[in-house]
Protein backbone atom coordinates (compact mmCIF):
# COMPACT_ATOMS: atom_id res chain seq x y z
CA UNK A 1 0.00 0.00 0.00
CA UNK A 2 2.94 1.80 0.89
CA UNK A 3 4.12 1.98 -2.77
CA UNK A 4 0.48 3.08 -4.04
CA UNK A 5 0.58 6.28 -1.72
CA UNK A 6 4.21 6.94 -3.28
CA UNK A 7 2.49 7.08 -6.49
CA UNK A 8 -0.28 9.69 -5.45
CA UNK A 9 2.11 12.02 -3.66
CA UNK A 10 4.30 11.68 -7.31
CA UNK A 11 1.09 11.94 -9.22
CA UNK A 12 0.49 15.54 -6.63
CA UNK A 13 3.95 16.63 -7.59
CA UNK A 14 3.54 15.79 -11.07
CA UNK A 15 0.21 17.91 -11.28
CA UNK A 16 2.02 20.96 -10.16
CA UNK A 17 4.38 22.27 -12.86
CA UNK A 18 1.45 21.31 -15.39
CA UNK A 19 -1.32 22.52 -13.57
CA UNK A 20 -2.40 24.77 -16.34
CA UNK A 21 -4.05 21.58 -18.35
CA UNK A 22 -7.32 21.43 -16.53
CA UNK A 23 -8.16 18.25 -18.71
CA UNK A 24 -4.95 16.60 -18.10
CA UNK A 25 -4.80 12.78 -19.78
CA UNK A 26 -3.82 9.94 -17.72
CA UNK A 27 -1.52 8.41 -19.46
CA UNK A 28 1.60 11.01 -19.67
CA UNK A 29 1.77 10.29 -15.46
CA UNK A 30 1.19 6.86 -15.73
CA UNK A 31 4.20 6.81 -18.49
CA UNK A 32 6.47 8.76 -16.13
CA UNK A 33 5.99 6.12 -13.07
CA UNK A 34 6.10 2.95 -15.57
CA UNK A 35 2.66 1.93 -15.13
CA UNK A 36 -0.49 1.79 -17.65
CA UNK A 37 -3.13 4.67 -17.11
CA UNK A 38 -5.51 2.25 -16.32
CA UNK A 39 -3.38 0.86 -13.70
CA UNK A 40 -2.33 3.85 -12.69
CA UNK A 41 -6.25 4.90 -12.09
CA UNK A 42 -6.71 2.19 -9.83
CA UNK A 43 -3.57 2.33 -8.02
CA UNK A 44 -3.88 6.22 -7.11
CA UNK A 45 -7.59 5.39 -6.10
CA UNK A 46 -6.36 3.09 -4.20
CA UNK A 47 -4.32 4.90 -2.32
CA UNK A 48 -6.12 7.65 -1.84
CA UNK A 49 -9.81 6.98 -2.64
CA UNK A 50 -10.07 9.69 -5.47
CA UNK A 51 -9.88 9.40 -8.84
CA UNK A 52 -6.74 10.65 -10.65
CA UNK A 53 -8.80 13.21 -12.21
CA UNK A 54 -11.03 13.96 -8.84
CA UNK A 55 -6.94 14.90 -7.62
CA UNK A 56 -6.73 17.50 -10.65
CA UNK A 57 -10.18 19.25 -10.73
CA UNK A 58 -9.21 20.01 -6.59
CA UNK A 59 -5.69 21.53 -7.69
CA UNK A 60 -7.40 23.20 -10.36
CA UNK A 61 -10.30 24.63 -7.78
CA UNK A 62 -7.86 25.19 -5.45
CA UNK A 63 -5.69 27.44 -7.84
CA UNK A 64 -9.33 29.03 -9.26
CA UNK A 65 -9.63 30.27 -5.62
CA UNK A 66 -6.43 31.69 -5.14
CA UNK A 67 -6.81 33.62 -8.65
CA UNK A 68 -9.94 35.05 -7.73
CA UNK A 69 -9.44 35.98 -4.30
CA UNK A 70 -5.53 37.58 -5.20
CA UNK A 71 -6.30 38.70 -8.79
CA UNK A 72 -8.66 41.08 -10.85
CA UNK A 73 -8.71 38.53 -13.83
CA UNK A 74 -12.14 37.98 -15.21
CA UNK A 75 -13.90 34.18 -14.51
CA UNK A 76 -13.36 34.27 -17.92
CA UNK A 77 -9.65 34.80 -18.38
CA UNK A 78 -9.21 32.44 -14.93
CA UNK A 79 -11.11 29.78 -16.58
CA UNK A 80 -8.75 29.84 -20.07
CA UNK A 81 -5.26 30.36 -17.45
CA UNK A 82 -6.05 27.09 -16.27
CA UNK A 83 -6.69 25.34 -19.35
CA UNK A 84 -10.27 25.31 -19.67
CA UNK A 85 -11.11 26.18 -23.18
CA UNK A 86 -14.89 26.32 -22.02
CA UNK A 87 -15.36 29.08 -19.85
CA UNK A 88 -19.10 27.82 -18.61
CA UNK A 89 -17.50 24.40 -18.35
CA UNK A 90 -15.02 25.87 -15.32
CA UNK A 91 -17.94 27.75 -13.86
CA UNK A 92 -20.34 24.73 -13.49
CA UNK A 93 -17.16 22.57 -12.00
CA UNK A 94 -16.52 24.88 -9.40
CA UNK A 95 -20.07 25.36 -8.83
CA UNK A 96 -20.19 21.60 -8.07
CA UNK A 97 -17.14 21.58 -5.87
CA UNK A 98 -17.79 24.44 -4.04
CA UNK A 99 -21.51 25.44 -3.80
CA UNK A 100 -21.14 28.42 -5.17
CA UNK A 101 -20.01 30.28 -8.54
CA UNK A 102 -16.66 31.77 -9.12
CA UNK A 103 -18.42 35.41 -8.65
CA UNK A 104 -19.95 34.08 -5.62
CA UNK A 105 -16.65 32.80 -4.35
CA UNK A 106 -15.13 36.65 -5.47
CA UNK A 107 -17.35 38.22 -3.91
CA UNK A 108 -17.51 36.62 0.12
CA UNK A 109 -13.74 36.39 -0.03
Amino acid sequence: MSKYLDRARELRATIEPHHNCAQAVLAPFAERMGMTANYFGDAVKSATGQSPQALIQQRMIALAKERLSTTQLSVKEIAYSLGYEYPQYFVRLFRQQTGQTPTQYRQGN
